[in-house]
This record gives C-alpha cells, sequence and structure tokens, in this order.
C-alpha cells in the first residue's frame, strides 16, 4: 500500500514508503513522542518527518499536539 506518491512538480522525497511504515511502527507503542526525536530514529531529517507526519495526520493516523505524536 502506497501512502505517499512522488510530487509532480519540485524536488523529489528524501524519504521511502519504509520510512512512513517504520515511523508508524515506532509510534504503535502508545507513547508520546517528539518529531526531532522521531526523525533521528527513522533517520531523516525533520523537514521529511514533518511532510511524513502531515500525511499521516490528513489521513487520521495519528494525533499532532504541542506535547508530541501519538499514533490513533
Amino acid at each position: 500500500m502506497k501512502i505517499i506518491d512522488a510530487p509532480q512538480y519540485g524536488p523529489m522525497f528524501r524519504f521511502t514508503d519504509a520510512s512512513v511504515y517504520w515511523a508508524l511502527h515506532i509510534l504503535s507503542d502508545g507513547k508520546r513522542m517528539g518529531r526531532k526525536r522521531l526523525s533521528e530514529e527513522i533517520g531523516v531529517g525533520e523537514g521529511s518527518m514533518r511532510r511524513i507526519l502531515n500525511t499521516l495526520k490528513e489521513n487520521n493516523f495519528v494525533y499532532i499536539k504541542q506535547t508530541g505524536i501519538t499514533i490513533t
């Protein structure tokens, strides 16, 4: 299942679908985690992590609050 499609315009993403699935796996324990820590564990930049999380939020996979990110 593909969650994020390649952009029509602009630069290519610097992450793969595996990064998206790995983020969901890490968040699956139910604990809150910040974007910076999550990006370090996955090995992508914070900008890429922001894009991943925004897509997951649009698809109702995660809650994003100031206190951290949790899986729905």
